[in-house]
């Protein structure tokens, strides 16, 4: 698998192949590529102990490589709002390439925004009812605050 990307990725810190921690998981450019080609569910799950040490989801980190998008320079000088990156996978014989110009969620172009529907899904696929108290889970529903009056917004 090849990903051209940002430039910025080439750097140390981003190359880890070796994730122990989900600190080191958050770090590796790799990882997510090898956590999704594994078809790990996004989410919690991709911080687990037991997914970030699985010896085939490691062995497929060494077979990503991470190289600047030839053209990330030029389109960064036009939009510097861009995230242009291609991913390329041989698979079976074949080899499947997709490119974007901008991930999704950013904030710009508007065709690339999450809705409050898409924002409100992502949100109830992280959550995992364990990782949060009982008096804090949420009900009814996410909220974006609270107001002057004390009620839920």
């Amino acid at each position: 698998m090849n990903v051209f990307a940002n430039p910025g990725f080439a750097l140390p810190v981003f190359r880890n192949v070796e994730s122990r921690t989900p600190e080191d998981a958050q770090f590796s450019a790799v990882y997510p590529f090898a956590a999704a080609a594994y078809r790990v569910r996004i989410g919690p799950d991709w911080q687990d102990a037991q997914t970030i040490n699985n010896p085939e989801i490691a062995g497929f980190m060494r077979k990503v490589s991470f190289l600047p998008h030839p053209e990330f320079s030029k389109v960064f000088s036009e939009n510097p709002r861009t995230d242009l990156s291609l991913v390329e996978v041989v698979a079976k014989g074949q080899t499947f390439k997709k490119e974007t110009m901008f991930a999704k969620g950013t904030h710009s172009p508007q065709e690339f925004r999450m809705t409050d529907e898409e924002l409100a899904e992502k949100f109830q696929k992280q959550y995992r009812p364990g990782l949060v108290p009982e008096q804090n889970r949420p009900s009814g529903g996410i909220h974006t605050g609270t107001g002057k009056d004390g009620e839920r917004r």
